[in-house]
């Protein structure tokens, strides 16, 4: 008898939400709407002299849309599963065991060293073939 215990494999714990599906017309009106907001921040942004006279308000313009366009984003089909992937990315962040300082230190210097000597080998195999390319020529 074999124990189930012993075969658990990791599984991630993500609670899966249930992502409603909005009709296909819905969702494509949602994407044109962003698309004519998406338009309107464009060309205010362009064309009228409060925004062009003001970095300030052209930022706040800028930052207010792209707020918008993406609560908007959020409501389409993509959108809600492009926000359940952003969630499981970060659960499974929250699983990664990140190295100690030293470790990071450590790894960090013998990459330097490996380089260094790469760098070296390269340099002396291209003056060789430099000498032999000279040697041929002249």
């Amino acid at each position: 008898m074999k124990d189930s215990v012993t075969k658990k494999v990791w599984t991630t714990t993500t609670k899966k939400a249930d992502m409603r599906q909005i009709s296909s017309a819905n969702n494509k009106m949602l994407w044109l709407l962003m698309v004519i907001i998406a338009a309107v921040i464009v060309f205010s942004s362009m064309y009228f002299s409060l925004f062009t006279e003001s970095s300030a308000l052209m930022a706040v313009l800028i930052i207010v849309g792209i707020v918008i366009l993406l609560a908007i984003a959020k409501q389409t089909n993509q959108g809600a599963k492009g926000w359940q992937f952003v969630l499981e990315a970060r659960l499974e962040m929250r699983k990664v065991v990140w190295p100690t300082r030293q470790e990071t230190i450590n790894s960090t210097l013998i990459v330097l060293a490996i380089v260094a000597v790469a760098s070296v080998i390269i340099y002396f195999v291209g003056m060789l073939f430099m000498h032999l390319i000279q040697a041929i020529l002249s």
